[in-house]
């Protein structure tokens, strides 16, 4: 593939400027043209028929680059074993490679509080992995302390900018409700055990860490994208997480940028 090949041989102070001209907009036009925005990417086929997609993404997707790091971590570590708990499956692209990766016996929970990117995600699903079992939910992961079984979700002008919504957030914004799940709540009506958890919350993943650990009790490995982010009026880095993450008794086995796999001690 030629993008490995300029990743082998390009010095590393010229891969971004050969990485903006790959992934340049004209370039996912053309190639969503060409493959009527089905765009092929490493075994699966993605479909990018939404304006939420940007021609930008589908030529990233179609270079091998987006998630890259959490695909090559998917494809190299996760336990095709176990039970697997998605938390952020937006369009669908690390999702197929989950369940390309699992045994059939395995159950695979993907979660997506976006209600379009969830309908996108399921016909990605069902795309590629027409005879697999798999759950869709359209739900929220948040620990607001009041009763609210719903949350305001900012809905990004592009797939990968959706986030639950903040009162210095809101103005402007496109916002919808929807409805909320805690991780401990996730496991118990799906009758999950020992699982994986594979998460990308855009910094929603610190209320598990501060409110919700216990649910990590039967977690056997954890591959996640770690953001810094603001909880209750509090600053939370992605060092907190991952000092609070070695507590729960994980060890952390491999990084790239802010994507960690972590491993149960056992």
């Amino acid at each position: 593939m030629i993008v490995n090949k300029i990743r082998q041989l390009v010095p590393r102070h010229l891969k971004s400027t050969i990485t903006q001209i790959l992934c340049h907009q004209s370039v996912g036009y053309l190639l969503a043209k060409i493959y009527a925005d089905k765009i092929p990417s490493r075994g699966i086929s993605i479909l990018t028929a939404s304006s939420r997609i940007t021609n930008q993404t589908k030529a990233s997707l179609f270079w091998r680059l987006y998630e890259r790091a959490e695909i090559g971590f998917i494809q190299y570590y996760l336990r095709s074993g176990q039970d697997v708990i998605e938390l952020g499956g937006s369009i669908g692209v690390t999702s197929c490679y989950i369940l390309k990766k699992l045994n059939t016996a395995a159950k695979f929970l993907t979660l997506e509080a976006d209600p379009e990117l969830a309908d996108l995600l399921e016909t990605n699903l069902i795309l590629n992995n027409p005879n697999r079992n798999y759950t869709v939910i359209n739900k929220a992961i948040s620990y607001n302390s009041s009763s609210h079984t719903q949350v305001e979700y900012t809905i990004g002008q592009h797939s990968t900018s959706g986030k639950l919504a903040h009162q210095e957030t809101r103005k402007n914004q496109q916002t919808c409700l929807v409805e909320t799940i805690t991780l401990a709540e996730l496991i118990a009506e799906n009758q999950i055990g020992e699982y994986v958890l594979v998460s990308d919350i855009e910094g929603a993943e610190s209320g598990i860490f501060l409110h919700d650990s216990n649910s990590l009790s039967q977690c056997q490995q954890i591959i996640i994208e770690l953001h810094d982010t603001h909880l209750s009026g509090q600053t939370i880095t992605i060092a907190d997480m991952v000092n609070w993450i070695g507590k729960l008794n994980f060890k952390l086995i491999d990084q790239h940028g802010h994507v960690f796999v972590f491993q149960k001690i056992k």
